[in-house]
């Protein structure tokens, strides 16, 4: 079944328990308040893969989140890409790197695996994830063949433009994280490299 409508999606999920992916970026908070106050009748489960050192406004807007969507319940998760950075030698001194984390044999953290251990452990049967068409060729062309639903996983923005997505903030008043205010994404060079764990 192949679903390329917002209404369609809406209906399908009515009644479910979602895991949104949260990662406080604009386009997972249109996901949630898609899931809030479009579909509605949806159990939401909002999930951040944390940072061992989180950005200085993260917990700020969250209470801002709690807020706004009293029915959602926020969960944390350690964040895979940086368990997978840290076990890899990213975060040591670049001698550390090279004389001896390098050689270290490790396994990654799947994010996708842990995202669906997350799915299964609070009982929720689809994944939201704020991916969409207007980050990249093969985005756009995978949502235009397999549409919103792919397998267990739900993109209610998968066929919005940029515009759309920022149209939806305006009209619904939504604050943005902070991050904003300096940088276009939540994830830039300076809160990610020189925030973060890492680099303190």
């Amino acid at each position: 079944m192949i679903i390329k409508s917002h209404k369609e999606l809406a209906e399908y999920v009515k009644g479910k328990r979602i895991l949104l992916l949260n990662s406080y970026g604009k386009d997972s908070i249109v996901c949630l308040e898609w899931l809030s106050n479009y579909v509605r009748s949806v159990d939401v489960v909002s999930c951040n893969f944390k940072f061992i050192a989180d950005h200085p406004l993260d917990r700020t807007y969250e209470e801002y989140l709690r807020k706004r969507y009293g029915n959602v319940r926020f969960v944390d998760c350690p964040n895979p890409i940086e368990l997978s950075n840290v076990c890899g030698g990213v975060y040591q001194s670049p001698i550390d790197v090279l004389n001896h984390f390098n050689k270290l044999e490790f396994n990654d953290f799947d994010f996708k695996k842990l995202a669906e251990e997350m799915r299964v452990k609070y009982d929720c049967e689809f994944i939201c994830i704020g991916s969409s068409k207007y980050e990249g060729f093969a985005r756009a062309s995978k949502f235009h063949k397999k549409g919103l639903l792919v397998g267990n996983e739900i993109f209610p923005l998968g066929l919005m433009t940029k515009a759309q997505v920022l149209s939806i903030v305006e009209k619904t008043g939504l604050k943005l994280h902070p991050q904003y205010k300096t940088t276009p994404s939540t994830y830039d060079h300076p809160s990610y490299w020189k925030m973060r764990s890492g680099f303190i």
